[in-house]
């Protein structure tokens, strides 16, 4: 089960070339000519997890990598989201240790060979356990794999298409000359990258770091503080900010990027957001910088849409900013309290303002925590009669272990009106509900469950949707998702359907994962510590 524990971190703690792909989609007939990669979370800078190519289906799995030397152990861990370059190399993370210490694999996306394999020295955060421990922040930029390295540096290689003989691997240090950090290492080691890290088509990347796991030399302490953001090019330049000149704060305020929380782009290209945390005041915010120079251009304090108060980032939480294609942003956070599991979906301008021009409130969607919400075409929901271009896709959860009716769904909102749904809990308009689908099996954990069990019945409660980020394909209009119960299905928007259901693992307690779709269609599913490439079967001759 994925629901924050009573750990609580408390304040005081706290592109490559290669010939294009032609897919022939199988359920709408349509031909494109498509060379894209995966860049990572969210499957692009702005995180909209949408697919520019049609997903062949579910019906074999192809292969599948262990990225979990010790799964379920210490805790659970939250996992990083694969990237997949245009020629089909499959890159992510393995963690080897019971609760720390990762490799970097490279898999062929046709057949799973492995293509190379890198030992990082990138410890996560200390105090980013609260249960679930920080993903390795790993990504795709400009063709090359950037991971995370001891220290706050960056592990580069430029060429993510190599294979073991030729892959040559470097280091980029942010805030120091590399040779000065190379010559002691372990002084450095209580910085941190603590986010993803953002991927991109540029030669640009984009992170947070944190400074809670020992004190770095005193120089190196003053500039960097507890946390801040970095911009640091594929050459080496690069500038930062310290996280607590970006909020209001106090000197002596424990500052710093959330846990997890990739930076987001915005839908020009010219900006980034970042989620703030100041563990000291207990308030978080969400803030705008310019991607240029990283000047602050807007910041705002998230408060409970109920009652004013802060909410709260969990650090056990691996939601990110998405940024649509009309630069609204939405992100999502659990409410002051949490003993319910529950959250909003919040959603801003480009400047970050939660008004209309006209002093509206832009609509909220419920849950919205542990979750970034992902982008469907309107056109892609026929029964949709709304006037919004887009939609967005959301984790739907109702725990019933926290008081909930354990009726778990996954849901598409419609992000500009809020007249027909209100909030379970709070009464409160919430984003207008489009289409839910509820989950197929039934929760063992909270009931007598049966071979005839019935899951329509609304006292049986279902198996969670265990995803974070779904891959949409607005081609075949659908999307890939991944649930507790050891399954990846598709859902059809045409049907409202889940379909294709594949099983992949046995029913299990499960981190919160996304989805991606690769440049042959191949879908990328992660359950119980395995990463699952699947597709169509192959036609027969």
């Amino acid at each position: 089960m994925h629901w924050p524990r009573s750990s609580r971190l408390r304040a005081s703690l706290l592109l490559t070339g290669v010939a294009s792909i032609v897919v022939l989609t199988a359920a709408h007939g349509l031909r494109q000519s498509i060379q894209e990669p995966w860049y990572g979370y969210g499957g692009n800078p702005q995180h909209t997890s949408v697919s520019k190519v049609a997903s062949t289906g579910l019906g074999t799995l192809k292969w599948k990598v262990a990225i979990d030397a010790f799964p379920q152990s210490a805790g659970s861990a939250h996992y990083c989201s694969p990237s997949i370059t245009a020629a089909n190399t499959v890159i992510t993370g393995m963690k080897t240790g019971e609760s720390d210490g990762f490799k970097i694999l490279a898999r062929s996306g046709v057949n799973g060979a492995s293509l190379y394999t890198e030992t990082t020295d990138y410890s996560i955060p200390s105090t980013s356990n609260t249960f679930w421990n920080c993903v390795y922040p790993l990504g795709l930029v400009d063709g090359c794999v950037v991971g995370a390295g001891g220290g706050g540096t960056l592990l580069i290689n430029n060429n993510a298409d190599a294979d073991a003989k030729s892959v040559k691997w470097s280091r980029l240090c942010f805030y120091q000359p590399v040779a000065t950090y190379n010559a002691n290492p372990s002084a450095y080691a209580g910085i941190k990258v603590n986010t993803p890290i953002m991927g991109s088509p540029s030669a640009i990347c984009c992170f947070g770091y944190s400074v809670l796991d020992g004190t770095p030399p005193a120089a190196i302490s003053a500039k960097l503080g507890t946390g801040g953001v970095v911009k640091m090019n594929l050459d080496g330049a690069c500038s930062y900010r310290r996280a607590a000149d970006l909020v209001p704060s106090n000197p002596g305020d424990t500052v710093f990027p959330a846990f997890n929380a990739e930076p987001a782009t915005s839908a020009d290209g010219s900006s980034i957001y970042v989620p703030i945390v100041n563990a000291s005041q207990g308030a978080y915010y969400l803030v705008k910088l310019s991607l240029a120079n990283l000047t602050e251009q807007a910041h705002v304090r998230i408060t409970d849409a109920a009652n004013g108060a802060d909410v709260w980032i969990c650090p056990c939480s691996s939601a990110s900013p998405m940024v649509a294609t009309d630069g609204q942003v939405f992100f999502g956070t659990l409410r002051n309290n949490d003993g319910s599991s529950h959250g909003w979906m919040y959603q801003f301008d480009k400047n970050l303002a939660q008004n209309d021009a006209t002093g509206k409130p832009f609509p909220i969607g419920a849950f919205g925590w542990d979750d970034t919400p992902a982008l469907v075409l309107a056109k892609s929901v026929k029964s949709y009669k709304g006037t919004s271009p887009y939609l967005i896709l959301t984790k739907y959860n109702n725990y019933r272990g926290t008081g909930g009716d354990g009726r778990n769904r996954l849901a598409i909102l419609d992000p500009k009106n809020n007249d027909v749904t209100t909030d379970r809990i709070t009464g409160i308009p919430t984003m207008n509900e489009v289409i839910t689908v509820l989950g197929v099996t039934c929760d063992s954990d909270f009931y007598a469950c049966t071979a005839k069990t019935d899951v329509t019945d609304p006292s049986v409660p279902v198996r969670e949707w265990c995803i974070n980020a779904a891959a949409v394909d607005n081609i075949n209009r659908r999307a890939i998702v991944n649930s507790e119960d050891g399954h990846a299905y598709i859902w059809d928007f045409d049907t409202n359907s889940l379909q294709q259901g594949i099983k992949l693992q046995p029913s299990t307690g499960e981190p919160y994962t996304s989805t991606a779709i690769g440049p042959d269609g191949t879908a990328y599913v992660i359950n119980k510590a395995y990463l699952h490439a699947l597709a169509a079967p192959a036609a027969k001759p």
